[in-house]
This record gives C-alpha cells, structure tokens and sequence, in this order.
C-alpha cells in the first residue's frame, strides 16, 4: 500500500520511490512465492518495516560524502600497500650478486 511506502521513504530518506517500489517488489515476490508456516504473517506492515530494515535492502545505499556506491576493496593490494608502507616488504638480496 502506498502508506507503507510512504513510511519506507520517511524512515530511510536516501531512498527514492523507484527504489522503495524495487523493494515492494522484491518484498511482494518473496512472500508470495513463501509456502508454509514461514509464510503466515499477524502484521504484513510490521513484516514490511523489518524488510526494509534488513542490510540486504540497504545493500546499494549511496553511501556518505555522494559517491555512490563504492568499489569492492581489493584487500590484497590494500594489505601489500600497508605492509611496503610500514616497511615490512624487503627487496630480496642475492649472495653476490652486484649492482651493474
């Protein structure tokens, strides 16, 4: 309903209504295709606000400063950085070796 809607923009106003629409869906989908005793809810709206409260629905939030969404870390290079940065990273020496 659109008041569940509504409450999703106000409760999370980063959110745009293309984006509260996306989770409805998702949401719609989710519970109708659900069978069982999972799927019985008492309160749909309760059932909606912990939806939108999951990290999953805030996944692709922009995030602050408005960059957007941000890169995955490559933490490899990251650690590689810090490890030369902090001087742990030695250049290997060969036995006899000279410099030409």
């Amino acid at each position: 309903p659109r008041a569940w809607g509504d409450w999703a923009l106000g409760a999370y106003p980063q959110w745009s209504a293309e984006k509260v629409r996306l989770e409805a869906s998702k949401f719609r989908n989710h519970w109708t295709a659900k069978t069982g005793k999972d799927a019985t809810k008492r309160d749909w709206k309760a059932t909606w606000e912990n939806w939108c409260h999951s990290p999953i629905a805030h996944q692709d939030d922009p995030r602050p400063g408005g960059r957007g969404t941000q890169p995955p870390i490559d933490t490899a290079a990251r650690n590689a950085e810090a490890r030369r940065l902090l001087g742990f990273e030695t250049q290997p020496t060969l036995t006899g070796a000279t410099d030409a």
